[in-house]
């Protein structure tokens, strides 16, 4: 059963409005450019996996995508978590 669907970054969405803001040669486009497409790069994989992991029983198994846990010192991130069900 999947508990968190995996949905386009809302980074993605900011950094092309941007983009479309800036004038044209702006200086910084290049950079925005990249980290545009490094991230749509990492959702596509992510999204890959987890339309693979889509096939599991829906009974037996729990899928959340891109969690924010809060741990001990810090808090962290998890791309796709499966907890074990036994």
């Amino acid at each position: 059963m999947i508990i968190k669907n995996c949905k386009m970054p809302l980074k993605i969405d900011m950094l092309e409005a941007l983009m479309r803001r800036l004038p044209p040669g702006h200086a910084k486009q290049a950079a925005i450019f990249h980290d545009i497409k490094k991230i749509k790069a990492g959702f596509n994989g992510e999204s890959r996996v987890f339309q693979s992991l889509k096939t599991l029983p829906e009974k037996e198994n729990l899928l959340f995508h891109d969690l924010r846990l809060i741990g001990a010192p810090f808090p962290f991130q998890m791309d796709i978590l499966i907890p074990f069900n036994p």
